[in-house]
């Protein structure tokens, strides 16, 4: 991939946070590990000093954005829901919405945490994005070097979204004002950027050729897992396809406002508290934050949790929620007390999933690597401090012969993978295919084998079959990140303008047709033949390539007679 660019760029989306890091593209950063990233610090509002904003929003009543990132928590937990103020947080992961079967909070309601609308959290995307943008655009001009048009952007995405969510992050990011040009907008999957920063920092056991490995890539709202295989001159090549839940540190939060607060002073009054009072809810859940970075596998002490004066005088005037508090603690006192097993079972909710990832991932993994042992984990992510969730990972790949490793700042591990990934994209070599594509076409009718109700006739009286599926990349198959896959497609009828292509995906390695169980429309490709019309039909024959290697899945098109480009566009569309 060539460009003019002069600076790369990239954008961590996250849950909980968003943040950008930058390079110069020069001679003194062409290796890798000698290379000079900057990261953004200052970012006002904030308590510590750290390369990420909080990825909140307050908007008003008509969906303008008042204040963004640490700004507009301040704002809301100090003013709250006036003049029909909404706060936006977590709302990364409603995106794609078959990810969890739980129904979510929706927009607006209780603390504001997700959407069940794709629409809404696509704008919620576009505004924080843009802000990110913006702040980089400025950071990176000061001195007047660089242009908005030197720069190779490249945005990180969960390796578990499907093709639609990933082209709806896409479409945000250039809503927000980024380059709609593959060649200066790219995308990066989590865990395969931090991946790269392992490498880069040195982990000795990613240095050899050959070494097999996984990423867990444990974040606010998802773990996100992949494995890989080291190849010569420090290139990745994927091992095999993603796998992944919504088990991020921020359902630590939510586990602890439903399972913990809702029994001490039930569900009522926890559902009032957040609609009328929702900053004394935040203050409980911010203490909370605090004490959880405490728990371990091995905590043996109660963990004391302080009421607020305003928590305590909301619970003294409800006789309900007062006496429900004084029954489970045996008084109604000034703090929570949380038993440590009652700590450690609102960790294992969260931590079991992620376990049982990794144990999924590394199935897969060795079973395309051929291994049974010795190979390496990387912990990676913001839910990487947690020393409950390290202990309990340590323990499950030690029994497998497996050693973890966490590198320095794993928080910022995707961010600077990322901004690694733009300078150079060939550094991955290949990605596994998720599922089996392929498109629906029609072929010569095989007797005796093709159903006889999809047998027909062309306006040329060939008999043929529809709905066959001509697989172009099967689940698990690895795909060069510059390789494509080739089809080629006539017009059934003389009038024909254009041709729509439907695409369809399924976990079967060899299907036959699109309309047997499990395979779903996932996508269509629609392909302009205006400019050939003045050929005969089968003139007018249309090359289509399909990219598959690439983080993004593209298409093209092209006449074979011409041998002129055909204009086309893929349209992904939800399976859930």
């Amino acid at each position: 991939m060539s460009g003019n660019h002069r600076v790369v760029a990239a954008i961590d989306f996250g849950t909980h946070g968003t943040g950008f890091a930058w390079a110069v593209v020069n001679e003194t950063n062409r290796e890798m590990t000698q290379r000079e990233i900057f990261y953004f610090e200052d970012w006002g509002s904030q308590q510590v000093v750290y390369a990420k904003n909080l990825s909140a929003l307050v908007l008003d009543r008509d969906g303008k954005l008042l204040e963004w990132g640490y700004a507009a928590e301040a704002l809301w937990y100090s003013e709250g829901p006036v003049q029909g103020r909404r706060y936006f947080s977590g709302y990364k992961m409603a995106l794609q919405a078959n990810m969890s079967k739980k129904k979510e909070v929706k927009v607006g309601e209780g603390d504001g945490v997700l959407s069940d609308q794709v629409d809404d959290v696509q704008n919620l995307i576009r505004l924080c994005l843009r802000q990110v943008y913006e702040k980089a655009i400025d950071h990176i001009k000061r001195g007047g070097i660089y242009t908005e048009d030197d720069i190779r952007w490249c945005i990180t995405v969960p390796a578990i979204w499907d093709d639609y969510t990933t082209d709806l992050m896409y479409a945000a990011a250039v809503q927000a004002g980024l380059p709609d040009d593959r060649e200066r907008l790219l995308l990066s999957p989590e865990p395969e950027a931090a991946a790269l920063y392992c490498i880069v920092k040195g982990e000795e056991a990613l240095q050899r050729p050959g070494q097999v490995f996984m990423v867990v890539d444990a974040g606010g709202g998802t773990i996100d897992i992949t494995s890989y295989r080291v190849e010569p001159g420090r290139k990745l090549s994927q091992l095999a396809a993603a796998n992944g839940n919504k088990a991020g540190s921020e359902y630590l939060n939510r586990f602890f406002v439903t399972e913990v607060l809702c029994d001490r002073f039930g569900v009522g009054f926890i559902e009032k508290i957040s609609k009328k009072h929702p900053h004394v809810l935040y203050q409980l859940v911010k203490s909370w934050e605090g004490l959880k970075r405490t728990v371990t596998t091995t905590y043996a002490k109660n963990l004391t949790l302080p009421l607020t004066a305003e928590m305590y005088a909301l619970v003294a005037k409800d006789a309900e929620a007062s006496a429900r508090f004084a029954e489970r603690q045996g008084t109604v006192g000034t703090a929570i007390i949380i038993p440590a097993q009652e700590a450690r079972d609102v960790f294992e909710r969260v931590v079991s999933t992620v376990v049982e990832e990794t144990r999924q991932q590394l199935a897969r993994m060795r079973t395309a690597a051929g291994t049974s042992g010795s190979e390496v984990a990387i912990l990676v992510g913001g839910f990487a401090e947690s020393p409950y969730l390290r202990e309990r990972l340590t323990e499950y790949l030690a029994s497998e012969g497996v050693a973890l490793h966490i590198p320095q700042r794993p928080s910022l591990a995707v961010l600077a993978g990322a901004t690694h990934f733009a300078y150079d994209p060939s550094v991955i070599r290949a990605r596994r295919a998720p599922l089996t594509y392929g498109v629906g076409t029609a072929k010569l009718f095989r007797k005796g084998v093709d159903p006889k109700a999809k047998r027909f006739e062309d306006e040329d009286g060939q008999v043929l079959c529809a709905d066959r599926f001509d697989v172009f990349v099967a689940n698990g198959d690895p795909v060069d990140t510059d390789s494509f896959e080739r089809s080629t497609y006539v017009p059934v009828y003389e009038a024909q303008t254009g041709l729509q292509i439907d695409v369809f995906s399924t976990r079967a390695a060899d299907p036959e047709y699109t309309t047997q169980a499990g395979v779903d429309q996932v996508a269509s490709i629609e392909i302009s033949l205006e400019k050939s019309m003045h050929l005969p039909r089968d003139k007018r024959a249309v090359e289509v390539k399909m990219f598959f290697g690439e983080s993004r899945v593209r298409v093209e098109a092209k006449n074979l007679d011409s041998g002129e480009n055909n204009h086309a566009e893929i349209k992904w569309k939800p399976t859930w």
